[in-house]
């Protein structure tokens, strides 16, 4: 086991600011407040700002992502039961002639991505317009029609939040690398003014465990 002065998740860094927050109330020399405020304030606050940012972002891309699972649980025997009333006169499932329109059996679409589901149903639907005989059961067609839009939209909303989130975390790894950088030259500047021991004191160390070199 080894000690480490840096950190190296986001647990440890909100460690380091509640362990900052004490050692600015403990009333430091003023010459190491204003060191502080000169390299490592700004890199913190940003840091912070970003990480909230961040964890908003995954919250809403979680909530998009369940949203559109449950669009599609509605779509999925929607369509099934859909493309079961689709029948000749003589009670003969039409499934050639759907798979014709959908670019694949109407059994393996339910098995693909929801933008896969959304783009070839729409497609299917724009058809079904010019071709009375494939419509089925009224109903059931409402019900793939509503069931279809609602995952369009999910669909969507799910793509949004999750480059809103990548966006955001491209920013968030900035700002985490500034904050790493900063820390150390914050480390470096207070040490000749409060020492060593009193550094360690009152900033925490983390602990690390060492890395097994293995015989060749």
């Amino acid at each position: 086991m080894s000690l480490e002065a840096v950190p190296r998740n986001h647990v440890e860094r909100e460690q380091l600011v509640r362990a900052l927050e004490a050692w600015i109330a403990s009333q430091p020399p003023e010459l190491a407040l204003q060191i502080n405020e000169s390299v490592f304030a700004a890199a913190k606050n940003a840091y912070l700002d970003l990480s909230g940012q961040y964890q908003a972002a995954k919250g809403a891309e979680r909530a998009a992502s369940d949203a559109a699972d449950a669009a599609d649980r509605r779509f999925d025997p929607a369509f099934r039961n859909w493309s079961n009333s689709v029948r000749d006169e003589r009670g003969v499932a039409r499934s050639s002639e759907l798979s014709a329109i959908l670019g694949m059996s109407p059994g393996e679409l339910v098995q693909r991505t929801y933008a896969v589901e959304v783009l070839h149903t729409q497609k299917l639907l724009t058809q079904l317009e010019s071709r009375a005989d494939l419509r089925g059961d009224p109903s059931a067609l409402a019900e793939l029609t509503a069931a279809t839009a609602a995952l369009a939209i999910s669909v969507a909303d799910d793509e949004k939040a999750t480059l809103a989130r990548l966006a955001i975390g491209r920013e968030y790894s900035i700002a985490t690398k500034d904050f790493d950088r900063s820390y150390r030259k914050l480390r470096r500047a207070l040490s000749p003014i409060l020492g060593k021991d009193a550094l360690d004191a009152a900033f925490p160390l983390f602990v690390r465990a060492e890395r097994k070199i293995e015989n060749e």
